[in-house]
């Protein structure tokens, strides 16, 4: 460019002077290149340097940041949502069926689990296993997606309330992780609260004339009215916000942690990008 030309002509005009012209045009060469090499060694020094000071004084923009942060999270959740309940269903149903039997000499043992399972299979098939698992996942997908997304939310704004504003990713503590979590299991227990008791009415009762999901739920509202919708809703959030808080907050924590000591141990420090 211009200012690397101007810094040649003081160097070209004494290789001119001492008679060094066939010198000329490789030591020209040789100096643009340093030139160059010097120009691109201060820019990156300047973007390395303006990178530390974001991350220390204001936060830094990362891919999964923005607008698309909530949708990737709750496209994610209803995935990872699904696909587990689908596979865990068979035990889950099992598990529902001890839940509400009321016989102390039928209480579960691994033996029994395993006995009942093969009952079920024997008089109604395979697919009897998978009983009520349409209620699950319909309840299980929304439940993952506004957990995931509203953590971050909520973990955001316990941060921002705190003074903190280099987001989540980097900013959280033990703490701000526990009460997000917290928050967010209790929402999304909630909202999907009436799917949870269509979910585990279905799956408990082997006897049942309703043909289909929504015919469970006419019959609810008939026989109980909108009140037996949200039936025990009070101790499943009184179990859910610990439970989900801890879960949110050991996770982070440790995912932090193992990363961290990764970073060091590649040659790196824990502040590093």
């Amino acid at each position: 460019g211009p200012e690397i030309a101007l810094s040649l002509r003081p160097t070209a005009a004494v290789y001119w002077r001492r008679g060094g012209h066939a010198m000329l045009p490789a030591m020209v060469e040789q100096e643009r290149r340093e030139k160059l090499r010097r120009v691109s060694t201060e820019k990156l020094i300047h973007r390395v340097s303006d990178r530390v000071d974001a991350s220390h004084h204001g936060p830094v923009l990362m891919p999964d940041e923005g607008p698309s942060k909530t949708s990737t999270l709750l496209a994610a959740g209803a995935i990872s949502g699904g696909v587990s309940k689908l596979l865990t269903a068979p035990i889950d149903r099992i598990k529902i069926i001890y839940q509400v039997n009321t016989d102390p000499r039928h209480a579960f043992t691994l033996r029994r689990g395993f006995s009942t399972a093969s009952s079920i299979v024997l008089q109604s098939g395979v697919l009897a296993l998978w009983r009520g698992n349409s209620a699950a996942v319909a309840r299980d997908v929304p439940y993952a997606s506004i957990v995931f997304a509203s953590y971050a939310m909520y973990e955001d704004a316990v941060l921002k309330a705190s003074g903190v504003t280099s987001g989540a990713a980097s900013g959280g503590s033990v703490w701000s992780r526990l009460v997000a979590g917290s928050a967010a299991g209790a929402t999304a227990t909630f909202l999907t609260y009436p799917l949870d008791v269509m979910r585990a009415r279905l799956a408990a009762d082997s006897r049942s004339h309703h043909h289909g999901y929504m015919s469970g739920v006419r019959h609810l509202w008939r026989s109980e009215g909108p009140r037996g919708l949200y039936a025990g809703l009070r101790p499943t959030i009184l179990g859910i916000v610990p439970y989900s808080g801890l879960s949110f907050s050991a996770f982070e924590t440790l995912k932090a942690h193992l990363r961290d000591s990764s970073r060091t141990r590649a040659g790196g420090t824990a502040d590093d990008p």
